[in-house]
């Protein structure tokens, strides 16, 4: 965090944009690994992943937003 945090704080507000582009793949990866960390280990709990199931719906927005701005 504190090195993309450095990189946004000293780059141009372009480059930190385009570096966030990455949220494009993050639904579908979250999409595949939260269900199966569920379905493999007994103390994680729908709830211990919330902020993760919720995820892909805001990185999708975000992704939109980025490639507009760049």
């Amino acid at each position: 965090v504190g090195a993309y945090l450095s990189f946004c704080t000293n780059r141009t507000l372009f480059e930190a944009v385009a570096s966030s582009l990455t949220e494009m793949f993050s639904p579908l990866i979250i999409g595949e690994r939260v269900p199966a960390m569920l379905a493999k280990y007994d103390y994680i709990t729908e709830d211990t992943l919330a902020y993760f199931s919720r995820r892909p719906e805001q990185a999708s927005r975000d992704a939109d937003f980025a490639l507009a701005y760049v």
